[in-house]
């Protein structure tokens, strides 16, 4: 919802569950890909042209730790909500580590 609110887009969802693919659409995603069905790097890139500005890693699996980093633009930002830390990335690239208190919503700024 906050990166409808804000004027994202593409939003796009990826889950394996089609439950939570239709909740992501309710809840403002444009897209909704069911990465057990569809190759995801393949879809971003047909959905966007290109790659992701930013991406919000939820999973802790490190192949989806590693498919956020793949789809990401040129100094495009994961923020990854699992604890672990963040860090530089080739192309201006990052990752930030987020844990819960991190962040104050007015203050936060990816830029």
């Amino acid at each position: 919802m906050a990166a409808r609110l804000v004027g994202a887009a593409p939003i796009v969802g990826v889950d394996l569950r089609p439950k939570r693919l239709q909740l992501a659409l309710t809840l403002g995603a444009t897209h909704v890909i069911n990465n057990r069905r569809q190759d995801v790097a393949r879809r971003i890139a047909e959905i966007t042209g290109s790659g992701i500005d930013y991406v919000v890693e939820t999973t802790g699996n490190s192949k989806m730790h590693q498919l956020a980093i793949d789809v990401l633009n040129p100094h495009g930002i994961v923020a990854l909500l699992t604890g672990e830390s963040g860090m530089g990335l080739s192309g201006g690239r990052k990752t930030l580590g987020i844990i819960q208190g991190d962040a104050v919503p007015r203050n936060l700024s990816l830029n």
